[in-house]
Formats: structure tokens, C-alpha cells, sequence
């Protein structure tokens, strides 16, 4: 046990960690250049401006006016591309990061409240069961921002909040408005040293937060790149920073390579699988599956380093190796010589929670806590009786349909469709559901 010791407190060197909110046509953008700029003019040499774009290339809009970088950031806003894009920018030496905006982490396509939603329909614990798995990738996020080895500042969406009160008198309710309130979850702006909020139609910024005692007393104000000179120079006084803990050492995964360190489950000592995701890795390995097919496999569920655990994205992985292993092995029998005995399989890995060793070419028995809720793979053979269909052009279907991404896969979901699927039975049922969905749309 660290015997915890006190010291002498000091003011240390920082970077600053600002927040801009603002609605539409406030000036967010625009007064984030500005400081970025100021703070790069106090640092000299050759500071350099980081832009992660997720408002549709609004920044280039100045790039005539400022010197800057951009990655542009599209759909899905899913926090985790957020922390690599932060992390490429430390890598590359940037000293000013700006992220334009942050709300769609929260709000956007494939952003966390949308993660949310996905995980609450196939989970038995509803929303309340998705936000144990959603709020880590917050954390991540938030963490990132904080970590960062540049000066961070953020733009975020606001829009009208309101209250819902109770008249003492008539004892009617109504509904007050009690301000802006930034699209982001609740309590972000604990975070950031400084939260300037930009008002219409002047582009005037009000200071909500303020630990640096410099804009408190100030009245609203234009924000300019003077500003941006006075913060650098306010957060470069002091002693150094104090040493950063040093970093978890990495897993076998991560140091060949990110592509494996999120989707490759963990050993201990004596190699025995971990978790559930590690016993399905094991399986799979038994049955031939090489680590570029299981991660194929995994992306195509969903499955990440935050949601190895996630039941439902389980569910959906074991079927996708299921399906994988039963195509393998019609494929083999296929093209065997007749005159040839069966090849022989590997002995397959015990699944969590089942003693018995179940044959992944008799997948009628799946274990009880990974199944979708239907037995997978239980139904005859059916008879083509109607036109073939084939993935790909049902997936084309689905998108003149107006059907998104997330519809499309949550769709396949409940119908246990994945991209092994062959069966014109599901492949009819889908189209069905895909037409239904088309004149819901036109209705």
C-alpha cells in the first residue's frame, strides 16, 4: 500500500482546456480560430493549429484568414474516433488542438446517445443496461480531451433549455425558459479550466466559468487573438508540470498493432481464456480462425476494446462464427473427392457457462446466456419457391428504401442475418421487412 504523503501546493504550468458554446451563427467557429491563433502567436516558432472538423468542413470556410490543419471528421461521430483523432494530432506535434464540435459526440450520427438507443433494444436491462456500457466511451472521451498534450479548446451546439414548475396559485403547470443549455452530457463543462458562452447577434462572449481569475469581472467581450496571447502567457507561468503517471503497459495485441489490441481478448499467466470474449477467441482458434477473420468478425458486430462484454454484440459474434465455421465446412465438403474420408476437426473450446463441449457443425445448441433469444440455425433447409435474393442487393434495397445504417444492422440483428447468412428463407423474410419499412417511409 502508497503511504499517501502531502506537499507544498504551487501554481504549475497547464494547458488550457476551454470550452466555446454558442447556437447556430454565434460565432463558435470563427472566435475558436482567433484564440488558437492568439496562443500560437505567444508560443512562436513554429506552433501549429490542429482542426477535428465534424461540422461538414465549416472551418475551411477561414482558411484564408488562419493557418491551420484540418481532419475532417464524417459520420459516425462515435467517441472512440474522436480519441484517435486527439491522439494522431499529439503525435503529430500540434500545439493547439481544436475540436469543432464536440456535441456531436453526444448528439450526432453514431454518437453516444445513438450508441444508447442501439444497445437499450437488445438489452434486457433497457437504457439502464446501455448506459453501463455507454458511459465508459464518455470517459474515454472526456479523458482524452484532458490528457492531451496541447492546449485543447472545444466548441458545442447549444439549444433552448426548459423548466417545467407548478403555479402556487392556480396549481397549473408551465413550461419556463430558462436559458441555453450546451448539447453535450450533463456536467461536461466541470471539465474545462474556461467556458466562454457566445450569444446573437453581437458574437459577444459571456464568461460561465473561469479558474484563471482573468475574465470573471470582465463584461461580455469580442473574443480576439489578444485573448488567446493572455491565456498562453497566464498558463505558461509557474513551475514545471508535475510528471505524468507513467502509461499501463501495453498487451501483446497493442504492440503489434491497434488493430488487434481492440479486438483481441487478453490471457492470464497460465493462458487460460479470461472472459467470455477470450473463450469464443479460444474456440475460434480451434476451429481454424485466423486473427485477421476474427477481427473481420468482430467489426462486423461491433465488438470493440469498450464492448468485449456487451451480451448482445456476444450473441451476435458467436453466431458470426458459427456461420463462418458451417460455410467453411459446406464449402470443404463441396470440393471434396468422394472417394476421400471427411477431414477431421480440431476438438473444439468449452463456451462460458456450458460443461459440455458443444460441436460448432452442430450449431443447434448454442449456449444458453449468447443466444438472440431464438434458436439460431434451427429451421429445415427451405424450398426456393420464390425469386433468390442475395445480401448485397437486399443491402442496396434497404438504402433506396431510406433505411440507415443503424436500421439496416439492427434490422439484420433481429433476423440473425449476418454475412455468412445463405439462407433464401431469412433473405425473404428481410425483404419483407425491407418493403414494409419502404411504404412506412412513403405513408
Amino acid at each position: 500500500m502508497i503511504n499517501p504523503s502531502f506537499r507544498k501546493a504551487e501554481k504549475r504550468r497547464q494547458l488550457l482546456r476551454l470550452a466555446l458554446d454558442g447556437p447556430s451563427g454565434s460565432g463558435k467557429t470563427f472566435s475558436a480560430l482567433r484564440l488558437a491563433k492568439g496562443i500560437c502567436q505567444h508560443l512562436g516558432g513554429n506552433a501549429r493549429i490542429a482542426v477535428i472538423d465534424t461540422e461538414r468542413g465549416s472551418s475551411e470556410l477561414y482558411a484564408d484568414r488562419f493557418d491551420f490543419d484540418v481532419l475532417p471528421l464524417s459520420p459516425p461521430h462515435d467517441p472512440r474516433r474522436y480519441v484517435e483523432a486527439i491522439r494522431a494530432a499529439e503525435q503529430e506535434g500540434y500545439q493547439v488542438v481544436l475540436i469543432d464540435s464536440i456535441s456531436h459526440a453526444w448528439s450526432g450520427t453514431g454518437g453516444l446517445l445513438d450508441i444508447k438507443d442501439r444497445m437499450a433494444k437488445g438489452s434486457r436491462g433497457g437504457d439502464f443496461g446501455a448506459w453501463r456500457h455507454v458511459t465508459p466511451l464518455h470517459n474515454g472521451f472526456v479523458d482524452a480531451m484532458l490528457d492531451c498534450k496541447a492546449h485543447m479548446i472545444a466548441t458545442l451546439r447549444t439549444k433552448s433549455a426548459y423548466e417545467v414548475e407548478k403555479d402556487e396559485k392556480t396549481g397549473k403547470t408551465k413550461v419556463r425558459k430558462i436559458g441555453m443549455k450546451p448539447e453535450q452530457r450533463e456536467g461536461v463543462e466541470y471539465e474545462f479550466t474556461l467556458v466562454l458562452d457566445l450569444y446573437l447577434p453581437d458574437h459577444l462572449a459571456d464568461t460561465s466559468k473561469d479558474r484563471t481569475g482573468l475574465l470573471d469581472p470582465r463584461p461580455p467581450f469580442l473574443i480576439d487573438e489578444a485573448l488567446g496571447v493572455e491565456l498562453a502567457a497566464w498558463l505558461g507561468q509557474g513551475a514545471e508540470p508535475a510528471p505524468r503517471p507513467s502509461p499501463p503497459r501495453q498487451s501483446n495485441g497493442a504492440q503489434q498493432g491497434q488493430r488487434y489490441d481492440s479486438q483481441l481478448p487478453a490471457q492470464n499467466n497460465n493462458s487460460q481464456p479470461t472472459s467470455k470474449i477470450a473463450q469464443l477467441y479460444s474456440w475460434a482458434r480451434a476451429k481454424g480462425i485466423s486473427d485477421d477473420t476474427w477481427c473481420k468478425l468482430c467489426s462486423g458486430v461491433g465488438i470493440t476494446r469498450d464492448l468485449l462484454e456487451h451480451p448482445v454484440l456476444l450473441s451476435a459474434l458467436d453466431i458470426e462464427l458459427r456461420t463462418w465455421v458451417r460455410a467453411q465446412v459446406e464449402m470443404a465438403a463441396a470440393h471434396r473427392d468422394p472417394e476421400q474420408p471427411p477431414v477431421d476437426q480440431p476438438a473444439p473450446v468449452p463456451l462460458p457457462g456450458n460443461n459440455t463441449p458443444t460441436p460448432l457443425d452442430d450449431p443447434e445448441q448454442p449456449p444458453e446466456q449468447l443466444r438472440l433469444g431464438q434458436e439460431p440455425f434451427t429451421e429445415p433447409p427451405p424450398a426456393q419457391t420464390g425469386p433468390a435474393y442475395c445480401l448485397d442487393e437486399l443491402r442496396a434495397a434497404s438504402v433506396g428504401a431510406g433505411m440507415g445504417p443503424s436500421d439496416w444492422r439492427d434490422l439484420c440483428l433481429e433476423l440473425e442475418i449476418t454475412n455468412w447468412t445463405r439462407s433464401q428463407k431469412k433473405f425473404v423474410e428481410l425483404a419483407g421487412r425491407i418493403d414494409a419499412w419502404a411504404q412506412g417511409a412513403r405513408a
